[in-house]
């Protein structure tokens, strides 16, 4: 601003200048619904959900510009199953606006200020998961992009109940007269005690040796 002081008066001048660009870019990854058999689960909570084999997981990624300026980056997904790469299934993309998503390797421009751009997928709970694991981070292009402050937040872990049961007998071939003893083992293959885990066998007899 300059000053003109007058013999009555002062009159300032102000010069206008554009509006600084402050960009921001965050990533949200959530667990949103499970599909058991046919049916959504209706009393769904991530924080306490255990998954069981045959559910079907479906996880929502949401990318927001949070800034004031054009964005464009890279979305990175890891999925894990005890420890080892796994694949998501049924990837589907929903950017807003005009922006350019390109599914492999999920890069993005022309992602305008507030806009989002949303990820589905899904997985089904084999036999023998356990410590299912699906994290999510974004990399903006744009210089000065601060980092996500929530990107610690961006993993989500799920237990996984499950269990197996192997019959056995003690011999291959029996004669009339020969007694065949058999052996059910039950392990827990999951992630979480089991409690009252019932057996049932139509030929078991009524006493049974339990170890």
């Amino acid at each position: 601003a300059a000053d003109l002081i007058g013999t009555d008066h002062v009159i300032k001048f102000y010069a206008k200048t554009d509006d600084a660009k402050v960009p921001g870019l965050t990533v949200k990854k959530e667990l949103t619904s499970v599909t058991r058999g046919d049916m959504e689960l209706s009393d769904f909570n991530a924080e306490t959900y255990v998954a069981q084999v045959g559910d079907t997981l479906h996880y929502t990624i949401t990318v927001t510009n949070t800034g004031n300026t054009e964005q464009s980056g890279t979305i990175t997904d890891t999925f894990t199953v005890e420890g080892e790469d796994a694949e998501l299934k049924n990837l589907t993309a929903t950017p807003t606006g005009s922006v350019n998503f390109d599914e492999t390797p999920r890069t993005f421009s022309g992602l305008a200020s507030k806009d989002t751009i949303t990820i589905t997928a899904d997985y089904t709970v084999q036999s023998g998961d356990k410590s299912i694991s699906n994290s999510v981070d974004v990399g903006s292009d744009v210089p000065n992009t601060p980092k996500d402050p929530n990107e610690n937040d961006n993993t989500v872990e799920t237990d996984v109940a499950s269990l197996t049961v192997e019959k056995k007998a003690d011999r291959e071939t029996a004669f009339v007269g020969d007694t065949i003893t058999y052996t059910v083992t039950v392990t827990n293959t999951g992630d979480v005690e089991l409690t009252d885990v019932e057996v049932t066998d139509d030929m078991m007899p009524d006493t049974v040796t339990v170890k």
